[in-house]
């Protein structure tokens, strides 16, 4: 989120991907076909308010909870996912704040070095990982079945809003449609969200 902030300057600028869901709920895409975009925006966040506190925030109402003196194994671990996630979803933002910079106004490259060498998303993928990693530590605050359900679901959210909704698919749309043929063979190359080996990097820019 600092990169994000900071590095790429959205406290100055709309994101992007605003005009796309624009266009999306325009088009009939919406909430029940629904095309006016001021409603759209209202449930778009009121929805990902919800999520936050009956699901994401409950791993720290619980972590809040536990009088535990002792710290076990899963909440060192948990504490050190977090840390090394938190880092690496930053260095992301921050390598693609600096190749944005370098490259400005250039459709005709696509940024495949350092993180986003091995994962098309890679900040996304971290800032995913962070999630993971307080359900880590929450592991041993639970006391209820239902609990556990809800632990289990908020990874499985989170994925859902960052692999399906919210995050990778605009991103993605935006990409291909600025920069086209390049971004389509670094898709058909790069992992898309799990870091992993690149294929041939033949296309690959400078």
């Amino acid at each position: 989120m600092v990169g994000w902030t900071l590095g790429r300057k959205h406290y100055k600028h709309e994101d992007r991907r605003w005009n796309l869901w624009r266009e999306h709920w325009t088009n009939g895409d919406g909430l029940l076909g629904i095309r006016n975009v001021h409603i759209n925006f209202f449930v778009f966040y009121q929805m990902q308010a919800l999520s936050n506190v009956w699901v994401f925030s409950l791993p720290l109402i619980l972590m809040c909870n536990n009088t535990e003196e002792t710290l076990y194994k899963t909440e060192i671990l948990g504490l050190i996912i977090w840390a090394i996630s938190f880092y690496l979803e930053n260095v992301a933002d921050i390598q693609l704040s600096k190749f944005q910079l370098k490259n400005k106004g250039n459709i005709n490259c696509v940024m495949d070095k350092g993180l986003w060498r091995y994962s098309r998303h890679s900040n996304y993928f971290f800032e995913w990982m962070i999630w993971n990693s307080y359900a880590l530590m929450t592991f041993y605050s639970i006391n209820s079945q239902w609990q556990y359900a809800i632990l289990i679901l908020m990874p499985a959210v989170a994925f859902y809003f960052l692999v399906f909704y919210t995050g990778v698919p605009m991103a993605e749309k935006n990409s291909l449609k600025r920069r086209g043929e390049i971004y389509r063979k670094y898709q058909e190359n790069t992992s898309m969200f799990i870091p992993w080996f690149s294929g041939d990097n033949s296309f690959k820019s400078e």
